[in-house]
């Protein structure tokens, strides 16, 4: 069955069996519109294909509206990431990110200094981070930063899923 994650219940039920065996913290499926019923329909989906194992399968709704879809082989792990989406400009999301994904130090380094340095912030990603720290009531946005990652800024979201390396999670685009 494919469904909004463009993916077979096999592959899904694979991703499952390796954050469950350890091969790395977590695994980031697909970003999908935050629509209640969507959501609802993608939770059940990974739930069952990971029914048995030891992972916690995740549809996290971030503030601009985007939903995150995954796994995370523990509670911690989980929480962590939901403080990298909601909490860190880059380079630290990103950084974060990588290390949650199982890229080692190394990796996460050369993915980063690949990426072109830009003086501005995308609008997309500047909305994301005005609505959260609206919702964490801070009341001005720092725009001092000079990386952002064009890559982080795709399908009309404030986010999409880096790859740092020759290992890398499926990207579904």
């Amino acid at each position: 069955m494919n469904d909004a994650l463009g993916m077979s219940d096999e592959l899904i039920s694979e991703q499952a069996y390796l954050i469950a065996r350890g091969v790395r913290p977590m695994m980031l499926f697909h970003l999908i519109d935050a629509d209640p019923l969507l959501m609802g329909q993608v939770a059940g989906r990974i739930e069952q294909r990971a029914e048995g194992m030891k992972v916690l399968p995740f549809v996290f709704e971030d503030p601009s509206g985007m939903a995150w879809v995954g796994y995370a082989a523990s509670k911690w792990v989980f929480e962590t990431f939901q403080w990298a989406v909601e909490s860190l400009e880059e380079p630290y999301h990103s950084r974060v990110l990588g290390m949650l994904l199982g890229y080692n130090a190394l990796e996460v380094a050369k993915y980063e200094e690949q990426q072109p340095i830009r003086g501005f912030k995308d609008a997309v990603r500047l909305r994301f981070l005005r609505s959260t720290q609206q919702k964490h009531g801070v009341d001005r946005l720092e725009t001092n930063r000079l990386s952002e990652s064009p890559s982080r800024c795709t399908h009309n979201s404030a986010h999409s899923i880096p790859s740092f390396g020759t290992y890398r999670p499926i990207d579904p685009w």
